[in-house]
C-alpha cells in the first residue's frame, strides 16, 4: 500500500473536512459548509471549527487522529501487512479509519463509508463457528481491522479485541491470548463486581465458540440502536481530550484526567463515578487503568457524560499492581485519606467521597465469591486474597483512638 495523503473526514455520514500530508507533518481543515450547516459544534474538544487549518509538524496526525488508531496486537498487525512504518499514522489511519470508535470516521478521498471492516455474525449463534476464523476474517478487510484503542497492553500485548455486527446491536469480541491465561473469566469476574459496586458498566457475557475457546462479548457503548439502524455516538478519550497522544496514556496523573471532565454536562457526578472506578480498580488490583481507559460520551440527546467502565480486572496475577493513573504521585499503599483529600481537591464533598467508599467497601467481600472459578492456580489464587483483603483495610475508616 502507498503511503496516504489525503483523507475525507467525516462526522456521523457528512463530510468535515479533510487531512493532508505536508513534508513536516499533515493539516486538517474543517469544509467550510460543514461549519456553517453546525454552528458551534466540532468535530473534537480539541479541534475547534473554524476556517483556521490545524497543522502538525514532527506527526503527521493530530492527537485525536492519533487517538482512533488500534493500539498493541492489531496496530503491529497492520503495519506488518501494509508493509508502513509505525509512525506514518495517516497511512495507518487511512487503512482503518472507517470503523473507529466514535462517530468520527476517515477513510481515503473517494471512498465511501459504506462496507465496515466488522465481521457479520448472529451473536446467539457464536457456538457454531470459530472465534479464530472471525479474528482473521476481520484481518483480511481491504480496509485492514477496525480500530479499537484501549486494550490491556501494559499487560497483554498480544490481547485481541475486534467488533462484531449482530442482528440487533454492535459488539466487541474479546478472546484470550496463550500469554494471558484466564483473561477472559477474570475480566468477566470483575466486571460483574463493578456492576454489583454500582459502576455503569456495558452488558457483556462470555461466550465459546464450536471448539470450545472462550470469549467476551461486550456491547458496545459507542453505538445505539435506532428504528433506522445502528448508531454511531460521539466518544473521547482522556488523551484525545487533553491533547496527548496515545503514548502518554501510562503518564496522566489521575488530577490530569479529572481535569478533563470538566467537558461533561455534570463534571460533578462525572468526577465522583471516575472516583469509584478508581478506587474500585485499587480494590481489585487493576493496574491498567490508564487515560485511554476512561472516555466521555455524547449521549442520543448530545449531552456529554462519563462513559461505562471497561476493561476492569485484576492485573495482580499477572505481575502488575500498582496503579496506572498515580493518584497524588502514589500507585499503591494507597489510604481513604488519599481519596477524601483528591477530592475535595476536584470539588467533591467529603461526605460523599466517603459515602462512596463505604459503599464499595459494602460489596467488597463478594469480590472473592466464585473466584475459584476464574482458574488460577492455588498460590495466585491465595496471593489475590492476601491483596484483596489489604485493600479492603487500606480504605476502611480509621478507628478512633
Amino acid at each position: 500500500m502507498s503511503a496516504a495523503k489525503t483523507l475525507d473526514v467525516y462526522r456521523g455520514n457528512e463530510r468535515a473536512g479533510s487531512i493532508e500530508r505536508t513534508t513536516r507533518g499533515s493539516v486538517f481543515t474543517y469544509d467550510a459548509a460543514w461549519v456553517a450547516a453546525h454552528p458551534g459544534q466540532s468535530i473534537a474538544f480539541n479541534l475547534p471549527a473554524t476556517t483556521a487549518r490545524h497543522e502538525t509538524v514532527g506527526v503527521n496526525l493530530h492527537t485525536f487522529f492519533a487517538g482512533l488508531l488500534p493500539e498493541g496486537a492489531r496496530l503491529k498487525a497492520m503495519v506488518r501487512r501494509l508493509k508502513a512504518s509505525e509512525d506514518d499514522l495517516l497511512t495507518l489511519l487511512s487503512a482503518s479509519g472507517a470503523d473507529c470508535i466514535g462517530d468520527v470516521s476517515a477513510v481515503p478521498v473517494g471512498d465511501s463509508l459504506e462496507g465496515s471492516s466488522a465481521p457479520t455474525v448472529a451473536v446467539d449463534s457464536l457456538a457454531e463457528v470459530e472465534f479464530a476464523n472471525l479474528f482473521a476474517k476481520s484481518l483480511a478487510s481491504p480496509r485492514a481491522e477496525p480500530t479499537i484503542p484501549g486494550v490491556q497492553e501494559k499487560i497483554s500485548a498480544a490481547m485481541i479485541s475486534f467488533p462484531l455486527v449482530g442482528s440487533a446491536a454492535a459488539w466487541i469480541l474479546k478472546l484470550e491470548p496463550p500469554a494471558v491465561p484466564h483473561l477472559i473469566a477474570n475480566e468477566a469476574h470483575f466486571m460483574a463486581m463493578a456492576r454489583m459496586a454500582g459502576i455503569d458498566v456495558p452488558e457483556f457475557r462470555v461466550v465459546r465458540d464450536r471448539v470450545g475457546a472462550p470469549g467476551l462479548l461486550v456491547a458496545r457503548f459507542d453505538r445505539v440502536v435506532t428504528e433506522a439502524g445502528i448508531a454511531r455516538l460521539h466518544q473521547e478519550d482522556a488523551c484525545q481530550i487533553l491533547d496527548r497522544y496515545p503514548a502518554d496514556k501510562y503518564l496522566l496523573a489521575t488530577s490530569e484526567v479529572m481535569n478533563a471532565l470538566e467537558v461533561c454536562e455534570a463534571p460533578l457526578v462525572a468526577k465522583t463515578n471516575l472516583l469509584r472506578v478508581i478506587a474500585f480498580s485499587y480494590l481489585i488490583g487493576n493496574g491498567d487503568l490508564h487515560g485511554k481507559n476512561v472516555s466521555v460520551r455524547a449521549r442520543p440527546d448530545g449531552l456529554i457524560e462519563l462513559s461505562p467502565a471497561y476493561d476492569l480486572l485484576s492485573t495482580f496475577p499477572y505481575g502488575d499492581k500498582r496503579m496506572a493513573l498515580r493518584l497524588d504521585a502514589r500507585d499503591d499503599n494507597l489510604r481513604r485519606s488519599h481519596f477524601v483529600t483528591f477530592g475535595a481537591r476536584h470539588g467533591l464533598r467529603e461526605r460523599a467521597v466517603n459515602s462512596m467508599l463505604d459503599n464499595l467497601l459494602d460489596v467488597a467481600p463478594r469480590f472473592e465469591e466464585d473466584l475459584d472459578a476464574i482458574g488460577f492456580d492455588a498460590r495466585k489464587l491465595r496471593t489475590l486474597r492476601v491483596l484483596l483483603a489489604k485493600r479492603r483495610a487500606d480504605l476502611a475508616p480509621r478507628k478512633k483512638a
